[in-house]
């Protein structure tokens, strides 16, 4: 999977983001994604709960943000890695999966555009 489709390979043609692409994207299980997300495991098996507003909204903040991370790290499995076991000094050394389920996108989104931008390297 090149990076630069990330996105676009885990968004169904209706625009919901599909949990099976993220999970089998990164490599993993949906029990796993729903845990690095702070989502009940239901919400990812149940037919009725995966496309409601409350499992979507944090399932395209983290494709979204992941799109990014996939893009710096070049594969979604480096990417993943990443997001689950490196600390960020900006955060305490909390990694950005502790970041994510504590306070939700908004925060690494910022880092993430200051990132960017130049001002941490």
């Amino acid at each position: 999977m090149m990076a630069a489709n990330f996105l676009e390979s885990v968004t169904r043609c209706d625009g919901a983001i599909d949990p099976s692409a993220v999970a089998m994207a990164f490599g993993i299980t949906k029990r796993r994604l729903a845990d690095a997300i702070a989502l009940p495991v239901d919400a990812l098996y149940r037919k009725s709960r995966m496309h409601c507003r409350t499992t979507q909204a944090p399932l395209r903040d983290f494709a979204e943000f992941m799109n990014l991370i996939v893009a710096w790290h070049g594969t979604p499995a480096a990417a993943f890695n990443w997001f689950c076991w490196y600390p960020l000094f900006q955060f305490e050394g909390r990694t950005a999966e502790d970041v994510f389920k504590a306070e939700g996108i908004e925060p690494l989104k910022v880092w993430a555009g200051q990132v960017e931008a130049g001002v941490y390297i």
